[in-house]
């Protein structure tokens, strides 16, 4: 092993960072970034980076304004790390988040920096970093509609290798124990398979919470994207001792994360609801999100323009409980369910349609027949 420290590993994993998306400014998220990735004093000390999925939110129209700014981060991220001797992988997420938009980053590497060790990974892989003597197993998410069925790929992959585990494993999606809910969901992976194919860590990314179970550790994203996201988010440093198995995961706070506050005024009069607003976001951060939950009849929501006037720089949004129906507070998993309205037109929808996750298993004469009539109706 070739570690910059004898018989240590030191990994810096992050996933679900989710750049582009609509409530979250990909200016402030890659502020944050740099403030507790790349400019960490302690960068040169790691070994290898992972990107465990989701860097992305959405595809990205040709004139996004977010474009520039995110090539401009990878390319300071690229630069760190072949100027501190960093390895880096990128593994794809979630399709409807990633879309495969880390294939771009192959160009940039190689304008910008040939030399460093890069790579994107689309398909369950396991590969042998000879640098550091390692095997790396990775699973990108949704790979087969049956975590079952990924799983004896997995298995099939690792014999034709003639290995019993690998020592580290990447991966998007999610176990039981993250969502014990929809445990027996066919997309949820088998926690004790994976705790026995890996020697000593499988970091994960998908769910939006930070959590250690065993040797799974989901890093969580590393900014607040929604409501029910109030909990701390970040990514995590891992320092393994190869020699001893001695393993130390540290969580790396984003102290600057976006505020998603929920403020219950149930039960309050106008007044005092107003003066726990008030209270509450004389104290947060400009463009901070917040949501007021109270009974379906309470006065504050017959004029919610009001709160908006008061705090012209926070972002309200209305939770109106039914006393009648149970309530159930618990965030399973974050998914956005925003509609995000899509611009089609006839300079788009080839690349819209054609480079969707669904085309790749199609016959490619087929896929120039359709191409061709498509583009005689256009």
């Amino acid at each position: 092993m070739n570690s910059k420290k004898p018989n240590i590993l030191r990994i810096l994993s992050i996933s679900d960072v989710h750049l582009n998306h609509g409530r979250n400014p990909t200016e402030k998220i890659i502020a944050n970034l740099d403030k507790y990735v790349l400019d960490r004093p302690d960068f040169h000390d790691l070994d290898i980076m992972f990107i465990a999925g989701d860097l992305f939110d959405q595809l990205m129209e040709h004139d996004s304004v977010n474009r520039a700014p995110i090539y401009l981060w990878f390319a300071r991220l690229i630069a760190k790390c072949i100027e501190n001797d960093v390895i880096l992988r990128c593994l794809e997420g979630t399709p409807d988040h990633d879309w495969k938009q880390y294939e771009i980053f192959d160009t940039l590497k190689a304008m910008l920096q040939p030399n460093l060790d890069y790579k994107f990974i689309k398909t369950v892989t396991i590969e042998y970093i000879e640098k550091l003597g390692i095997n790396v197993l990775y699973v990108p998410d949704e790979f087969r509609p049956k975590a079952e069925s990924t799983l004896e790929v997995v298995k099939e992959l690792m014999a034709s290798k003639g290995l019993e585990q690998v020592d580290y494993a990447v991966m998007h999606g999610f176990f039981p124990h993250q969502i014990p809910e929809i445990a027996d969901s066919p997309a949820c992976h088998n926690s004790d398979a994976y705790i026995e194919l890996v020697k000593h860590l499988v970091f994960i990314g998908h769910v939006h919470s930070h959590s250690i179970f065993s040797k799974i550790v989901s890093q969580g994203p590393f900014d607040r994207l929604a409501h029910g996201e109030e909990d701390d988010k970040g990514f995590v440093i891992a320092q393994v001792n190869h020699k001893t198995g001695e393993k130390v995961v540290s969580f790396i706070k984003n102290h600057d994360a976006m505020i998603f506050k929920t403020i219950d005024v149930s039960g309050y009069s106008m007044e005092q609801a107003l003066e726990n607003i008030d209270k509450v976001c004389n104290e947060i951060p400009d463009g901070s999100n917040v949501r007021i939950k109270a009974n379906k009849d309470h006065p504050i929501f017959s004029d919610m323009a009001a709160l908006g006037r008061r705090h012209p720089l926070v972002w309200f949004t209305a939770k109106k409980v039914d006393q009648d129906q149970p309530q159930n507070e618990k965030n399973i998993h974050q998914v956005n369910l925003m509609y995000k309205p899509v611009n089609i037109t006839k300079d788009n929808i080839f690349e819209m349609m054609f480079k969707r996750p669904a085309f790749e298993q199609v016959d490619a004469k087929l896929l120039d027949i359709c191409k061709f009539h498509l583009g005689d109706v256009l």
